[in-house]
């Protein structure tokens, strides 16, 4: 784990209209462009870690009252309605049926693994990505300053994929705990960046 988080360390690669990419300081960086190349690091570690087919990212929007969140996924394991894989886009939960796999999680503060997700009664595909029948599902909650939960971190395997075991699940906490220190220091790059 410690091996493959190191990547978060690495500069980030930008390339202005297509061109070839070139490494910069993150804090030259916007602070979403910075999120955006920690948050896609963070999900190719868990693809590494898990051996997942999907993966995404939510992070809470603490500007609005309802559930919304900001999403960045990667894989072929799972989607989100209207949003590109490797890009940010919003969600909010707008269903009335309770509470999904990934907001259990985050309420909890604990990890929430299911063998089926789309047969588990918390499964909302708005929050939980669409994903297809027999597919194993791990909502890993990511913690911010203060130990509030910011976010989850989810894990999908293939249809009929062996269900996440607890060293995958141990392997994505600690994934997810050194993704939430990135994170956290992404967003505080913006004073640096104007600064800059």
């Amino acid at each position: 784990v410690c091996r493959e988080a190191c990547i978060l360390l690495d500069p980030p690669l930008v390339g202005p209209g297509g061109s070839v990419p070139r490494a910069v300081h993150p804090a030259s960086l916007t602070p979403l462009a910075a999120s955006q190349d920690t948050c896609m690091k963070i999900l190719s570690i868990t693809r590494t870690l898990v051996r997942g087919e999907g993966q995404a990212l939510l992070l809470r929007d603490p500007t609005t009252e309802k559930a919304t969140f900001q999403v960045i996924f990667g894989g072929n394991g799972m989607s989100f309605t209207g949003v590109e894989q490797g890009a940010f886009g919003t969600i909010t939960n707008s269903s009335s049926a309770g509470l999904s796999l990934a907001e259990t999680a985050m309420q909890t503060h604990k990890i929430v693994c299911v063998d089926d997700a789309s047969d588990d009664p918390r499964y909302n595909a708005t929050l939980d990505g669409n994903v297809g029948s027999s597919v194993p599902l791990a909502v890993i909650p990511i913690r911010g300053r203060g130990s509030a939960v910011i976010g989850a971190l989810l894990c999908v395997r293939g249809r009929n994929g062996n269900p996440f075991s607890n060293e995958d699940l141990i392997a994505a906490e600690v994934a997810a705990s050194h993704g939430g220190l990135s994170i956290y220091w992404c967003q505080g790059l913006g004073s640096v960046h104007h600064i800059l």
